[in-house]
C-alpha cells in the first residue's frame, strides 16, 4: 500500500472521517498572500482535508428551532452541529493525522478548524474543492454530491508527496436558477431571490 492510500485509510477507518482528498499545492496558489499551504509550510507538496458529516439529528433541532418556535432547541445544533463536537473532533484528527505523517518522516502542520480557531490562516473550503470534494454552492459553501453543505472541514498541509484527486466532475451540485431553497429557509432572509436567479456558478 502507498502513502496516499495509508493516509486514506487512516483518516476514513482509525479518524472516524467520512470524507478524505488530497491536493497538491499548486491548485492553491492563487490564494491570498500569507494564507498559500507554502507561505504556512514551506516546501510543501500536498493537502489532506477531511470532512465530517453533521447528524441528521443535529440539524433537524435547528428547523425544530425557527420552524417550530422551539428556541432552546438552537443549542443543539450549536454543539453538534456547528461551533463544539464537530471541530473539536476534526481538530484532533488533524493532529493525529500531522502525527501520522511525521511519525514516515514529513513535515507535517496541522491546521484549525472552526471556532475559536484565533483567525482564518488557511481555506479549508478551497481546499475541499481542490481535493475534489464538492464544489461551490451559490452561498460560496462547499457542498458535497452525499451531505450537500452539511459537513465541517480540516485541513493538513504536508511535505509528503501525495497523489492528487481528481477534481470533482460529478452533476451540478448547486444551481440558484433551479433552485432557490437557501433563499427561502435563510432565517435572516440575508439571501436576495433576485440575484440567485441571475448568478452563474
Amino acid at each position: 500500500m502507498g502513502l496516499t492510500d495509508e493516509v486514506k485509510r487512516y483518516a476514513i477507518e482509525e479518524l472516524d472521517m467520512d470524507y478524505v482528498g488530497i491536493t497538491g499545492v499548486d491548485r492553491l496558489s492563487g490564494a491570498p498572500e500569507g494564507h498559500r499551504p507554502t507561505d504556512l509550510l514551506p516546501d510543501a507538496k500536498s493537502v489532506v482535508v477531511m470532512a465530517v458529516r453533521l447528524t441528521q439529528g443535529a440539524v433537524q433541532a435547528i428547523f425544530r428551532a425557527y420552524e417550530d418556535g422551539l428556541r432552546h432547541a438552537q443549542c443543539i445544533y450549536g454543539t453538534h452541529g456547528y461551533a463544539l463536537i464537530p471541530n473539536l473532533h476534526l481538530k484532533f484528527a488533524a493532529y493525529k493525522m500531522a502525527r501520522f505523517l511525521e511519525k514516515k518522516g514529513y513535515i507535517t502542520t496541522p491546521l484549525p478548524s472552526g471556532p475559536g480557531a484565533g483567525g482564518a490562516p488557511f481555506s479549508h473550503r478551497h481546499a475541499a474543492v481542490a481535493a475534489g470534494l464538492g464544489e461551490f454552492g451559490w452561498l460560496s459553501i462547499v457542498v458535497t454530491p452525499d451531505y450537500g453543505p452539511r459537513v465541517r472541514l480540516v485541513s493538513v498541509i504536508t511535505r509528503a508527496d501525495l497523489a492528487p484527486d481528481p477534481l470533482y466532475q460529478g452533476p451540478k451540485l448547486c444551481d440558484p436558477t433551479k433552485c432557490d431553497i437557501c433563499v427561502k429557509i435563510c432565517p435572516t432572509n440575508a439571501i436576495s431571490e433576485s440575484k440567485s436567479k441571475s448568478v452563474v456558478i
